[in-house]
């Protein structure tokens, strides 16, 4: 169910352990009121699953392969900015 005036933004990674908790940090610091952060991982071998739950202010996990993973993310935002 999209939200009005939510912002979704939608992160597609694989094996992104290392950059990811700057990614979410950024992300869910945003000054704009309701920020929704989607990430949807595709398949990581590392330790990116466990850095998403970590800091899951709003994190929602979701699987997908690679190559549909920002669209099967973009399907999932609730927000009607993304």
């Amino acid at each position: 169910m999209m939200r009005e005036g939510m912002v979704s933004v939608v992160i597609p990674t694989k094996n992104s352990a290392r950059s990811l908790t700057r990614c979410l940090r950024c992300a869910n610091s945003q000054t704009f009121p309701e920020v929704e952060t989607v990430v949807v991982d595709g398949g990581s071998t590392d330790q990116t699953r466990t850095i998403a739950e970590r800091l899951s202010n709003g994190v929602f996990n979701l699987r997908a392969e690679r190559s549909a993973a920002r669209n099967y993310g973009a399907s999932r935002a609730r927000g009607s900015y993304l």
